[in-house]
């Protein structure tokens, strides 16, 4: 997989994330699980990014 350059430090939203990278919910959550994508962090309560 291609890892992607920006500049900007920021979160981003899965649907954001889905979009750049062109993978679905559960391919990205099952590379999170093995270890091959970073983790979801928690901004505010219940919110994630």
């Amino acid at each position: 997989m291609e890892i992607i350059q920006n500049r900007s430090d920021r979160f981003l939203r899965l649907r954001d994330v889905m979009e750049v990278t062109t993978l679905c919910r559960s391919s990205i959550y099952l590379l999170i699980k093995a270890g091959d994508f970073p983790k979801n962090v928690t901004v505010m309560g219940k919110r994630k990014a």
